[in-house]
């Protein structure tokens, strides 16, 4: 008789564990992926359509990048402020002013701000001057020099900056000129702007964007 009580209470037991472990693990993933037949809210995407350089990135973001397993796995987290530029709020009156246009080697959502680009040299602008150093990260991914060109003459006036880089990647920004047809040479060999309609990519407007635009 005592041997069957053993019993019955080792086994009350392991049933009672084993419906709390099972009711830790359900609550666990409705926290993380919501109630059953819930479909969590898709990401918003960072971008949107810009009517003189196709593309730009919403102000106002907070956004998180993961990197491959290769680059360590680890996640960065990244926010454009009011401006629409990424890191943090534009100083009142720096000192010395840089802004550094550019694809997404400059933006580098796969960097911390401080290991980007426009952060690093920040921070060394600001050592070796000792003055109040802004450098502003006017970095979009798929910018070509085109977009550049045109969002930095839009915008030099507004920032009055001290410095512009202007950053080329020649790996894929020769492709651009041609992929968005912003500008064309006409008859005298002149640069010059091209009638081309500018249209917002599908992706921007029915939310079906790949992951490196989110």
């Amino acid at each position: 008789m005592e041997k069957l009580f053993r019993l019955l209470r080792d086994g009350l037991i392991i049933v009672l564990v084993t419906g709390v472990l099972l009711l830790a693990v359900e609550l666990g993933l409705r926290w993380v992926y919501g109630a059953p037949g819930k479909v969590p809210p898709p990401q918003q995407i960072a971008y949107a359509f810009h009517p003189d350089y196709l593309i730009a990135l919403k102000p106002g973001m907070e956004k998180r990048y993961i990197r491959s397993p290769q680059n360590g796995g680890d996640t960065i987290y990244w926010r454009t402020n009011a401006a629409g530029f990424r890191g943090k709020e534009l100083l009142d009156d720096p000192e010395l002013r840089v802004m550094v246009y550019g694809d997404s080697n400059i933006q580098g959502e796969f960097s911390t701000l401080d290991s980007s680009y426009a952060g690093k040299l920040e921070y060394y602008l600001r050592a070796a001057l000792q003055r109040e150093v802004e450098v502003i990260n006017a970095g979009v991914i798929g910018f070509g020099p085109d977009q550049s060109l045109i969002r930095m003459t839009g915008e030099v006036a507004r920032y009055r900056p001290d410095v512009v880089i202007f950053h080329v990647f020649a790996d894929n920004d020769f492709g651009d000129l041609i992929r968005n047809r912003l500008f064309e040479i006409d008859s005298a060999g002149a640069l010059v702007a091209s009638p081309h309609p500018r249209e917002a990519d599908p992706v921007l407007t029915t939310g079906t964007a790949s992951p490196f635009m989110l």
